[in-house]
């Protein structure tokens, strides 16, 4: 009868440790609001867990990608409106250039607003965003244009990944916007043009000169039209960076987590059942069990 009372006074401090054990996972999941911490907890929702929080790491590297690239498209932007400006400008100097009533003080007048010009196309073909030069492509080390306009930057535009496998352009390169780039036409160029044949005065040459520069202002608007279209594709692809952040955030809830009211419901069960165990077990002989099962 010895051998009974010892297995049975076993299979009740065994009972208590079961309770403890049970009690004290139902307090960590009321403290933590996980029902899964450990694959011991359940092996499956763990790693089903651990794909989906790679996921919405990769979808949040996505959105600040996408975020940190739009402030440059905005500066290309309105640098390009800019650059349209200028060239408008451009145009109505050959226009009033070719007017004869013009003497070759008015002329020499018109050559020099043109340096002028020239210039700003210059800084705004340097134009930067924080540390990189939004027309310069890969190269940030030194400004895409010199002094007379020559283009020195990259001919391969930037691109950002902004989901898995898709990459978008990250702004335009100079010598498409101001150069000659796959056949279009380079504004300095066209700017010399018009300034060698303001010198010469003759009303034609000069009017000759505006179709070169309708081809430069044509191109500055095309170029601004695809960047605006960069700007509308990452304004979608920041939008569904988040909706798959917020979608890998729910599915990983929906497995790890534990709700509030289930969580309380399990604790309240966990805290009764080793409460009677223990009064049961104080209620057994012989004197001293519960202190020796705990």
């Amino acid at each position: 009868m010895r051998v009974a009372d010892s297995t049975f006074y076993s299979n009740m401090k065994s009972n208590l440790g079961v309770r403890r054990d049970d009690l004290a996972r139902a307090q960590e999941q009321a403290l933590t609001g996980l029902r899964v911490n450990a694959p011991s907890d359940d092996p499956l929702a763990f790693s089903q867990a651990r794909a989906h929080t790679a996921e919405q790491a990769r979808a949040g590297a996505y959105e600040r990608a996408i975020t940190n690239t739009v402030p440059s498209l905005e500066l290309t932007d309105t640098t390009l409106g800019d650059v349209e400006n200028v060239v408008r400008r451009i145009r109505d100097i050959a226009t009033i250039g070719a007017n004869d009533t013009l003497n070759g003080n008015d002329r020499a007048n018109l050559v020099q607003e043109l340096d002028g010009l020239k210039q700003q196309l210059v800084t705004l073909g340097n134009a930067k965003s924080g540390d990189r030069y939004i027309f310069g492509g890969y190269k940030d080390g030194a400004p895409p244009f010199d002094a007379t306009g020559v283009y020195g930057g990259d001919t391969a535009t930037q691109q950002v990944e902004v989901a898995r496998n898709v990459m978008m352009p990250n702004g335009v390169t100079g010598d498409r916007v101001f150069g000659n780039a796959n056949g279009g036409q380079d504004v300095f160029d066209a700017i010399q043009q018009l300034q060698d044949a303001l010198t010469s005065g003759v009303a034609d040459d000069i009017s000759g000169v505006l179709d070169p520069i309708d081809s430069s202002l044509e191109q500055v608007r095309t170029i601004r039209s695809e960047v605006g279209l960069q700007l509308n594709s990452a304004d979608i692809s920041l939008t569904m960076a988040q909706r798959n952040q917020d979608e890998a955030m729910k599915a990983r809830s929906k497995l790890v987590e534990i709700d509030p009211i289930d969580s309380y419901s399990e604790l309240m069960r966990a805290s009764t059942a080793l409460n009677a165990a223990i009064e049961i077990a104080a209620q057994l002989p012989p004197p001293g069990l519960v202190e020796r099962a705990r």
